[in-house]
């Protein structure tokens, strides 16, 4: 999203009245200019107002004594603010927001808005475009099983090939699996489509029995024509829909359709669980499990209003209600419910049964924040370990905390491309990755690539007053260690640096001429195998894109026909020049909106640079 399309408006918390009483996102800054919290309001003023209040808890205490200035950005309706809102958190980051743990890996079920055969797929993140989303899912590789089973059972299409390219030749492997009813070769009618399509609204939504309703219905009525084929594709779904409605015991009365929420704080690690129990119609049907970085100022009621409003906005097909923990009492849950301003109630619980689901969520999300507080000490403890096994063995004057990986990526010398990746503490921060594109070069020279690549990262971050690394570290032997230290000698810098070799994991230092051997079982050797392979993934990655880009270029300017307009629209319709071959030219006209005649250039002129490059297309 493109933040900068957004009007704003900036003050002062003694000129709060200025703020506009409209829709949108506000940034709450300290005096340095740091966003300390981003939020989203129907009106902006009077949320910020509610901030500013005296009678605020001591985390708004905390927070108000520090806002120096406020921002705020106009949307033109609440399901932008979201979307601007979570793109905000991302970037800045704010000491106030709590942030899912791993928010990028938390799926959806997305389903497209647009068309009369719309796709399901799975999305990362809400800002994945408009559509319908259910979610976030804590288990992604679950998510990804129970989509499969979801598009078994209603055979919805999971592709993104333009409904103005319907119909094509024939339709692909999804059909003949059993995962699509190939709207794309008109296998079915928009209106039967429609029908799949809100049966798995409802199944999503834990309404089993109305599915059953409508498929039964559905069977006999096609039946009844004589039209078997169709009657037995709804008697497999209806069985379907039974085995997985019988996995569901009854645990309420069948009227009831509520979220259970349970929430456990463990303020020193800055964590907070909560777990979420899905009743529908009486039946548990689903359990979800999340875990939040907080800040150390932030009580239980505050995490959960943020929780809740980060969880539930925007969501398509909500509880008709929220039960909490009897902890809360009325006067909490009434300031919960004007604070997020959801569109169902927030009550306590009103009987034994609802009692001891919130006690079974409790439970696992306190489970869960030992086991995840388990795992972080753990990882602390195997970190410390590395740290002092590589400043001993490579004779280092403090542990090497930040870890600079080098790799270089080419093909015969061509689009070569030096990267740069940093770890802190163990883990990737990618934001401080680098890349660079080295020309210049009449013949492959791994050497001063590498030379160049250390070269320039000095002084970028010499130039930028950037954090210096403990410890660089290039992939490959003696040579490039050398090469690496001759960049060094050109800047008049030095930082210790070593090289591995893959073959053998053997380490090169400049302190003995001998490599290094570690033990394969060493946590400091892996963790230096891990900051090599992501530095050679990254320069994979980042060659290829170049590569796939010139690529492209050069072979579709040989095919008549095709001038920049036709070549964007290519570019934007595949991702790489081998999906082009997967498709016959009537289905490559399809998507593009060309003859016959010139698809079939073009995939002949893609062929032909294959044939003749075969053998030869991985970087190194």
């Amino acid at each position: 999203m493109k933040i900068e399309k957004f009007a704003r408006f900036e003050v002062d918390p003694s000129t709060v009245f200025q703020l506009p009483e409209r829709c949108g996102v506000y940034l709450l800054k300290d005096a340095q200019g740091k966003v300390i919290y981003v939020g989203k309001a129907k009106n902006i003023q009077k949320r910020v107002r509610a901030h500013l209040q005296n009678d605020a808890t001591f985390f708004k205490k905390e927070m108000r004594e520090r806002i120096a200035l406020i921002q705020s950005i106009l949307t033109k309706d609440e399901n932008e603010a979201l979307l601007l809102e979570e793109e905000l958190i991302k970037v800045h980051k704010p000491l106030f927001n709590i942030r899912l743990k791993d928010d990028k890996s938390y799926p959806y079920l997305k389903f497209e808005r647009e068309g009369d055969f719309p796709a399901v797929k799975i999305a990362r993140k809400k800002t994945g475009g408009d559509g319908l989303y259910f979610g976030p899912f804590a288990n992604s590789k679950k998510t990804r099983e129970g989509l499969k089973v979801l598009r078994s059972i209603f055979l919805l299409r999971g592709c993104s090939l333009d409904e103005k390219n319907f119909p094509i030749k024939r339709p692909c492997l999804d059909y003949e699996i059993g995962l699509c009813s190939a709207p794309c070769a008109g296998l079915i009618s928009k209106e039967e489509y429609q029908k799949n399509l809100h049966n798995a609204f409802l199944f999503l939504n834990g309404d089993y029995q109305r599915v059953l309703e409508q498929l039964e219905r559905e069977m006999w009525r096609r039946a009844e024509k004589w039209e078997f084929e169709k009657a037995a594709r709804y008697r497999n779904q209806i069985d379907a829909v039974k085995r997985i409605a019988s996995r569901y015991r009854l645990v309420l009365d069948e009227s009831i359709d509520a979220d259970f929420v349970g929430v456990e704080l463990a303020r020193e690690a800055r964590l907070a669980s909560i777990v979420i129990l899905k009743v529908r119609k009486g039946k548990l049907i689903n359990s979800e499990n999340f875990l939040a970085t907080v800040s150390s100022f932030e009580t239980e009621e505050e995490i959960l209003a943020q929780f809740l409003d980060m969880y539930y906005s925007g969501q398509f097909l909500p509880p008709e209600e929220i039960c909490l923990s009897p902890e809360y009492p009325e006067h909490i849950l009434e300031s919960l419910r004007k604070e997020i301003n959801l569109p169902f109630p927030i009550r306590q619980p009103q009987s034994k049964e609802e009692e001891n689901l919130l006690s079974f969520a409790k439970e696992n999300a306190v489970k869960s924040l030992n086991s995840e507080r388990a795992k972080i000490l753990r990882r602390e403890r195997i970190l410390q370990k590395s740290f002092l096994e590589l400043k001993e063995v490579l004779h280092l004057d403090c542990y090497p905390e930040r870890i600079a990986g080098v790799d270089i990526s080419n093909f015969q010398g061509k689009e070569a491309i030096g990267v740069v990746v940093v770890f802190e503490n163990g883990e990737p921060h990618k934001s401080e990755y680098r890349k660079f594109n080295l020309s210049g070069l009449e013949h492959p020279d791994d050497f001063l690539m590498i030379e160049e690549t250390v070269g320039r990262y000095l002084r970028h971050i010499t130039k930028n007053n950037l954090k210096c690394p403990n410890l660089f570290l290039i992939d490959g032997g003696r040579g490039q260690l050398t090469s690496a230290l001759r960049a060094f000698e050109v800047v008049k810098r030095y930082i210790p640096v070593v090289a591995i070799a893959k073959e053998n994991e053997e380490i090169y230092t400049t302190f003995q001429k001998e490599p290094i051997r570690l033990p394969l079982h060493s946590e400091a050797l892996q963790l230096l195998q891990r900051v090599r392979n992501e530095a050679h993934r990254f320069a994979i990655a980042s060659h290829r894109a170049k590569r796939n880009k010139r690529l492209f270029h050069s072979i579709l300017e040989e095919v008549k026909g095709i001038g920049q307009k036709r070549k964007k629209l290519i570019l934007s319709t595949f991702n790489n020049l081998e999906e082009i071959i997967r498709f016959d030219a009537q289905e490559i006209s399809g998507r593009l909106g060309i003859s016959k005649s010139l698809a079939q250039k073009l995939k002949e002129k893609v062929q032909e640079y294959f044939s003749e490059n075969s053998g030869h297309t991985e970087p190194s």
